[in-house]
């Protein structure tokens, strides 16, 4: 009998091509936009799972609550607080401490040479981790100081295809900009990261010996850029190990921290698996998955695929009258009630599994674009084809059997007898029509929000890359990182003449931190206004720049001056009885008190509770890295040959870039001949910093376009029902003399009332996903009421061309043809 039934279906499939290839091709469509969402999801969801023991292994954060009830959430902690935690709380079992021991060591071996990260770690970070050896112990590879473990992408980089096991490395660590002097580690072991899918992101790691992170008093103070992890017993809820951790830092942290800000310090515990796409930024781990794109996706996946659904279900409404007959013959020669239901279900399984399989086939082609376009390698190997089949059944035989109850419904409403005898027009059924309204107005609102939300996000993009309300220039600059190091710091102004000189270049700055890019921020722990005022004790970040900086960037001046090298207290000195000049910005000399700008132009201020500094200038607000960072607190200091190692040249608009680049990499290779030059354009980095959302915005219009082409299939098959149902009376309306146009215009406004009832809903909808979207910007587009009009214009001319084709199919036939068909 199933094997009739499925006879039966693909003939019907094969009879009514249209009704096929439309809920084939629209079901394929969603199911392979879902699919690779499914495999972005899924991926993203397991980071760190092949940990043993990951669900018991969570990470240490500090939390700091400012006194304005500001928080910020580290993942960094003392250096102690593991190490304390682990000895008192019996619940916790074991703990691990790493960090960058080294961020720029110069490694060398008998054959090569590179820079490297090099990270220090306690003993028992391989075991802790369960991390595959490829040679050596992983119990014993950092117990004896001196020794390094290497990864086996850099064992391959130094020592090809030979073991790497007991050969020397050679570190040259740099601490506070000056080289250290160089130390041979023996290597005892290599590893391999028994999966891609981590947040860890080392490769050298240095044994810490007897020495450790330390333990003395004053080092609670800090977290010295060291992540801790601590294991719990399996039976322990977290809750129970936060509840206990204050006490910790009320009697170890507090005491010491407070001497530096009045910040309220508390710990949090965060699980491993979590991690990934954590907001708390990893310091110095790969970066963290994009929580916002990963529910964006799953979002609109989801959405994709109910309009597929609707189309389906509208579809299978649509046909139910013109089946009537051909289930009330089946009745008539003895089909149950059942076995009807049953013939519904399995043509409808039919459809989907053709679907699934062709939307596999579209994944395939397309995954590697996705791939390439995201920055991962997921793979349908990568699946739990368990889960997967069994999603697959669940979704088909749910799909088929909601859209199978209502013609089942509308079938046995009547009786067999009473179908055979009358036509179809003439049986006492319900309209359709409401029920096709309700699903294409639920469809066009799910398109039309995607389109609002596609074109306001696209237009965001391109206003925060291309605003000229930055608050300085990033046109023609050339940024080079890195610049005053070692030995060459201390030669800034011999440096600058030499890149001066290059042919094109007008002017050459250094700073600490580069706009749109970040750096080396400084900071002083404390800033109080003169006299010392104890309701303000702020502690805000200070870019360290050269005398020209501000002239080079263009930057608004609200009151005061620049620096200057006519002035000697200019520069900061870091002397007690020596006063020197700082230059904030307008958020800055509101957040000490004056409100107006030229009001604090020859204020003092005490930093770090002993050296005084006069405000000299106020420059106009603007964000530092991007716009949805926002506009903060900063201070301006100044200095030569010490903390502002980045580079930037300023160059003639439709100067030859490439020569200045060669250039500067001569004058580079002169000053740093162990390391190459990395480079940037400032308008390249300022566009980096929207990626996600040019990625978000990308994916929304290549979904918003899916959305659009299955709304036109639904539209076209539902036109062409209607179409054909009223051939009749469009025949009759040509003979009386209507015209094209207003015989389209008849079915045009039959089609627009749901779109328009669409706009209605969806535009409220989708100005309050977007409100909240653009909350995030401090320069901001206007939600003006052009985007919702032109997506509603959209879905509309989709619908006109759908119906077109309809409409004109039928004009073209002879009346006469038309009104003999029974």
């Amino acid at each position: 009998m199933l094997r009739n039934y499925f006879k039966a279906s693909l003939r019907n499939l094969i009879n009514n091509k249209l009704f096929s290839v439309v809920n084939i091709l629209g079901l394929t469509i969603s199911l392979a936009g879902f699919g690779i969402v499914f495999l972005f999801v899924l991926n993203e969801a397991n980071y760190d799972t092949w940990v043993k023991d990951s669900d018991r292994i969570f990470r240490l954060n500090t939390s700091y609550t400012s006194h304005e009830s500001v928080t910020k959430l580290t993942s960094t902690a003392p250096v102690p607080a593991a190490e304390i935690i682990t000895e008192n709380i019996e619940e916790v079992s074991d703990y691990i401490r790493l960090g960058w021991g080294f961020p720029r060591a110069l490694i060398k071996s008998e054959n090569n040479s590179s820079e490297e990260i090099v990270w220090r770690a306690d003993a028992n970070l391989f075991s802790f981790f369960d991390i595959t050896f490829i040679q050596g112990n992983n119990q014993q590879a950092l117990v004896n100081e001196g020794s390094v473990v290497i990864s086996a992408k850099i064992a391959k980089q130094y020592f090809g295809a030979e073991p790497a096991l007991g050969k020397t490395l050679t570190l040259q660590t740099q601490f506070n900009h000056k080289r250290q002097a160089k130390k041979d580690y023996q290597i005892t072991g290599v590893f391999q990261f028994p999966s891609e899918q981590t947040h860890l992101n080392f490769d050298i790691v240095t044994s810490l010996g007897a020495e450790g992170f330390g333990t003395q008093n004053g080092i609670w103070a800090r977290s010295y850029d060291v992540t801790s992890f601590l294991k719990l017993d399996t039976e322990i809820a977290v809750s129970h190990i936060e509840n206990q951790l204050p006490d910790y830092v009320g009697k170890y942290v507090k005491p010491a921290y407070s001497k530096q800000s009045t910040d309220e310090v508390s710990f949090e515990l965060e699980n491993l698996k979590n991690l990934h796409l954590s907001d708390v930024y990893g310091q110095f781990f790969r970066p963290g998955g994009n929580p916002a794109l990963l529910y964006l996706l799953s979002t609109v996946a989801l959405l994709i695929l109910i309009i597929a659904c609707i189309n389906f279900s509208n579809l299978q409404v649509s046909r139910a009258l013109s089946r009537l007959k051909e289930m009330a013959v089946r009745q008539v020669l003895g089909a149950r009630r059942a076995q009807v239901i049953l013939l519904l279900v399995i043509e409808n399984i039919v459809l989907l599994l053709i679907s699934i399989e062709l939307a596999f086939v579209l994944i395939e082609f397309s995954l590697p674009h996705f791939n390439a376009f995201l920055g991962h390698t997921y793979s349908i190997s990568t699946v739990n084809w368990p889960y997967l089949f069994l999603a697959i059944v669940v979704l088909c035989c749910g799909i088929a059997l909601i859209t199978s109850l209502y013609p089942a419904a509308l079938i046995f409403s009547q009786r067999p007898s009473d179908i055979l005898r009358s036509s179809v027009a003439n049986l006492k059924v319900p309209k359709l029509g409401w029920a096709q309204d309700i699903f294409l107005t639920l469809q066009l609102t799910i398109v039309i929000v995607l389109i609002v939300s596609t074109v306001v996000i696209s237009s965001q993009v391109k206003h925060s890359q291309t605003t000229t309300d930055l608050g300085f220039s990033p046109e023609d600059k050339l940024m080079i990182p890195n610049f005053l190091r070692g030995g060459a710091r201390k030669k800034e102004d011999v440096i600058t003449k030499e890149l001066s000189q290059i042919q094109g270049v007008t002017d050459v700055s250094f700073s600490s931190v580069a706009y749109g890019k970040g750096g080396d921020w400084l900071g002083f722990g404390s800033i109080e206004p003169l006299p010392n005022s104890k309701d303000i004790n702020l502690n805000f970040p200070s870019l360290v720049v050269s005398d020209n900086f501000f002239s080079v960037y263009k930057e608004k001046f609200i009151a005061g001056r620049d620096f200057s090298s006519d002035h000697v207290n200019d520069e900061i000195a870091f002397k007690e009885e020596q006063i020197f000049s700082i230059i904030l910005n307008e958020a800055g000399a509101n957040k000490l008190g004056w409100l107006d700008a030229s009001s604090a132009i020859g204020k003092r201020l005490k930093l770090k509770e002993k050296y005084e500094a006069q405000i000299i200038g106020v420059v106009a607000n603007h964000p530092v890295l991007s716009f949805k960072e926002g506009v903060k607190p900063y201070m301006y200091v100044h200095r030569k040959n010490w903390y502002a190692g980045i580079a930037t040249l300023l160059y003639e608009k439709g100067a030859d870039e490439t020569h200045i680049v060669s250039q500067a990499n001569l004058i580079w290779d002169k000053y740093q001949p162990d390391r190459p030059m990395t480079y940037s354009f400032m308008t390249d980095d300022i566009a980096s910093r929207y990626a996600s959302d040019q990625q978000q915005a990308t994916i929304l219009a290549v979904f918003a376009a899916l959305a659009i082409i299955i709304a036109g299939f639904g539209a076209y098959s539902l036109s062409a029902y209607t179409v054909n149902k009223r051939a009749m009376e469009v025949c009759i309306r040509k003979i009386y003399g209507a015209t094209g146009s207003s015989i389209l215009s008849l079915f045009f406004v039959r089609f627009s009332k749901p779109a328009l009832i669409a706009s209605v809903i969806a535009w409220p909808i989708a100005f309050y996903l977007m409100s909240d979207y653009l909350s995030e910007f401090t320069s901001r587009i206007d939600l003006h009421i052009g985007f919702f009009i032109i997506s509603s214009a959209i879905v509309l001319l989709s619908i006109l061309l759908a119906i077109s084709t309809q409409v004109l199919s039928v004009m073209r036939a002879r009346p006469v043809d038309v009104l003999h068909q029974d």
